[in-house]
């Protein structure tokens, strides 16, 4: 969607959202740098679920490199099955459709149907993903708090958080056994596996210089609201603010290229 993607991490035990995100394009270094924090943070769980898609070949090549280190050994290290087969995973999908996909792609519809914006511009997909993925990432944040703190199926007793800390799984991991991610894609591409390392939506014209780009940031917040006031527009259906915002990032950096 307009240079912004999504993807979830939950516990098919408790329903819990672990973590929601979102990134340019499906990338696979991407969702292992989470799925790392998450072995840091939390520990390693039995087994990972995911479909057939490519993205998650780094995760679980991760996965599978520390399969003795599980609390179950009595089960593969992970499954790969068609997305509606993974029915925990693709409950969420429908709230985060309703609260933050749609919203935000009416309001870009809008405005490239209006030609607002020019998408065969590399420069102008680069913004567009910017704002978008920031305004998305209050969303997502929205649904997983709501979503972990709300009973399932109005059962009191199944609240996603609730019962993730009485019915935790997941087996701590001695931190020097997790790869870094530089570690990680060494490790799989020395192993025969090819990994697309760029995530990118378009080109950031003001790439090279942190200069520029720290400019850009300053010019664009004092310019405009915050991205939670922005989201909170998109949902009040009006969406102006995330149109002026869009606009407004596409002008500074226009203005900032040498």
């Amino acid at each position: 969607m307009y240079g912004c993607t999504f993807y979830a991490l939950s516990d098919g035990c408790s329903s819990r959202i672990i973590k929601l995100f979102s990134m340019p394009k499906k990338n696979a270094v991407i969702i292992y740098a989470h799925f790392r924090e998450i072995l840091l943070c939390e520990g390693i769980w039995d087994m990972v679920r995911v479909d057939h898609g490519t993205e998650a070949c780094l995760m679980l090549f991760v996965q599978n490199l520390l399969r003795n280190e599980r609390g179950n050994l009595s089960c593969e290290p992970y499954i790969q099955t068609q997305s509606r087969q993974n029915l925990p995973a693709e409950r969420k999908w429908p709230e985060v459709n309703q609260r933050v996909i749609y919203p935000i792609k009416d309001v870009l519809v809008r405005m490239e149907t209006s030609l607002m914006i020019n998408l065969s511009d590399p420069a102008v997909q680069f913004c567009l993903s910017f704002i978008t993925m920031n305004v998305a990432e209050i969303g997502l944040r929205r649904v997983q708090e709501s979503w972990n703190s709300h009973p399932i199926e109005e059962n009191s007793a199944r609240i996603p958080e609730v019962v993730a800390q009485r019915m935790c799984r997941v087996h701590p991991v001695n931190p020097s056994l997790v790869p870094s991610v530089e570690d990680a894609i060494q490790m799989y591409t020395d192993a025969g596996g090819t990994i697309t390392l760029n995530s990118s939506f378009g080109v950031d014209p003001l790439a090279s210089s942190d200069a520029l780009i720290n400019q850009r940031e300053t010019e664009f917040t004092q310019n405009n609201p915050s991205f939670d006031d922005i989201y909170s527009n998109v949902i009040n259906g009006d969406g102006s603010f995330m149109a002026a915002a869009v606009l407004s990032f596409i002008k500074i950096t226009r203005n900032l290229v040498p």
